[in-house]
């Protein structure tokens, strides 16, 4: 009879080993279990098979709580019914997909039947459905319940053989096979060994499979916690950031708001002292001509002053919220620097003061809004006359060079451009000023002598050339004065380019990158 199987693997685990034959125990005489050369004599019977399947069963279940892998479990199981069988090759099958199965192990204890090891098998389903339980076949050239798999028999040269399941609670995790060579009857014995080893197997294999679903678990839940935690921290980044961020404009704000306010009031002061000065002088008939055209010129100045703030103002404004008034096109650089030359021509010509132009290229087509590069080069060229001296040039120097244009705040492509550089003759820039002088009303420490602007034409500048997909930086040049350099494209930035021509001949210096 099938002995009574335990509760757990804790019930077997604490079997009194007292009880239980050790398998280097010498049996006593005429006890079934080996001859006179250590090998098993006799088929199994049933009166003498109960002690070593315990033993297997407890070994078994001492593996499995250790946490030992089924696969070295079904190894170590196999070998066990091995040693206990005569004339048998012994196999335990373990799920391999969905439908198939594989001999994870196999002994084989005669000549006629090799170990098949790796061997794997498709039984239809049906047909293990409806076998659920040990099959035993004395004759598989007989027997009909073989049909349907007649084929994997002959492919093994099974005339007979025993097969245990290994399943529990409606899941099946393999099979354990004995297998002979010619048909033969199995004893009762024989029959009973595998069946338990293959339930001990099971309940070893559903205990496995738990732990590794509660181990799973286990780690998603800490998975889940960490990710959790790092989303609190994420988070609480972003709102410490949006914090900063929000002081940080209230802060710019509040001294964008003071700046404007000052830089309103000085020309307005201005305005409003020399117009009642005017006026209170014409009333009492104490004024000159000469003196009436002095205040007005006065007034005019203040007034040109305050309309260029307001200007840049707006112009800021346009920048950064209206980008449809920002449109590009194919241009001609040359004629561009013509035009802002024109317009501060009154200024150089005051100053002594001219442009020296340094192409080193003659493909001066660049993808641009003429209209925003032109007040750009407008500035750069202001600025460049009022901080150098008197009768010192302006030298624009352009040449080919390639670049990583930023589109959506992503570096896109290389692409062939030009780069202008407009370097004046001045005092420079301290270098802790570099980017700082690009901000709005923030001029150079070394040029706030009255001679500059309200500082907003570098930020002008900044912005419009960014819209452009690239940047302007400032630098000191070796021999004096200050540079300014800035790239166009010469192509529109959503064509793109994964490569650079060379269009500009031997006079090109090596590519240039953006970062």
């Amino acid at each position: 009879m099938t002995h009574p199987w335990p509760e757990s693997f804790a019930t077997m685990a604490d079997l009194n080993e007292t009880e239980i034959a050790s398998p280097a125990t010498p049996q006593p005489d005429g006890a079934p279990g080996a001859d006179e050369r250590g090998g098993p004599a006799e088929p199994i019977e049933r009166e003498g098979s109960c002690g070593r399947t315990l033993r297997i069963v407890n070994s078994l279940a001492t593996a499995f709580l250790s946490g030992m892998h089924p696969h070295e479990a079904a190894r170590q199981a196999v070998e066990a019914v091995a040693a206990c069988v005569v004339d048998v090759r012994v196999s335990c099958y373990l799920r391999d997909g969905p439908d198939s199965f594989r001999i994870v192990h196999s002994v084989s204890g005669t000549d006629a039947l090799g170990s098949v090891t790796g061997f794997l098998t498709k039984p239809p389903t049906d047909w293990m459905r409806r076998y659920g339980e040990t099959l035993v076949i004395a004759d598989s050239r007989t027997d009909a319940r073989l049909s349907p798999i007649s084929g994997i028999v002959s492919e093994l040269h099974v005339a007979a053989f025993v097969c245990a399941p290994l399943a529990r609670d409606g899941k099946a995790y393999g099979a354990l096979t004995l297998a002979a060579a010619t048909p033969r009857q199995w004893t009762e014995g024989e029959v009973e060994m595998v069946t338990d080893v293959a339930q001990a197997l099971s309940l070893g294999m559903q205990k496995a499979r738990a732990d590794e679903k509660r181990a799973a678990a286990e780690a998603e839940l800490l998975a889940h916690r960490d990710h959790l935690q790092q989303l609190v921290e994420d988070r609480t980044r972003h709102l410490r950031d949006a914090k900063e961020r929000a002081e940080r404009a209230d802060r710019g704000k509040t001294e964008f708001l003071s700046n404007v306010s000052h830089e309103l009031r000085t020309p307005l002061h201005s305005i409003l002292s020399f117009a009642r000065l005017g006026a209170d002088r014409l009333r009492g008939d104490a004024i000159d001509g000469q003196k009436l055209a002095l205040y007005l010129d006065r007034i005019v100045a203040s007034a040109e002053s305050l309309r260029s703030m307001v200007d840049d103002l707006l112009t800021l404004s346009r920048l950064g919220t209206d980008h449809t008034a920002h449109v590009q096109a194919s241009h001609d650089l040359g004629g561009v620097l013509d035009a802002a030359i024109w317009e501060v021509r009154d200024t150089l010509h005051a100053r002594g003061q001219s442009v020296v132009r340094r192409f080193e290229t003659r493909e001066l087509e660049v993808w641009c809004d003429r209209d925003h590069i032109a007040l750009v080069l407008y500035h750069l060229l202001t600025n460049a006359s009022k901080f150098a001296p008197e009768g010192r040039d302006i030298v624009v120097t352009v040449h080919a060079t390639t670049i990583l244009p930023i589109i959506d705040g992503e570096h896109a492509g290389p692409m062939p451009a030009l780069e202008i550089a407009v370097r004046d003759q001045g005092p420079g820039i301290p270098e802790d000023e570099f980017e700082s002088i690009f901000e709005k009303f923030v001029q150079s420490s070394r040029t706030q002598t009255g001679a500059g602007g309200k500082g907003l034409g570098l930020a002008i500048c900044r912005q419009i050339i960014r819209l452009h997909g690239a940047d302007i930086r400032a630098t000191n040049h070796p021999d004096g004065g200050a540079v300014f350099t800035f790239q166009l494209p010469r192509q529109s930035l959503a064509e793109g380019a994964a490569t650079v021509a060379d269009t500009t001949g031997a006079q090109e210096g090596s590519p240039r990158w953006l970062h």
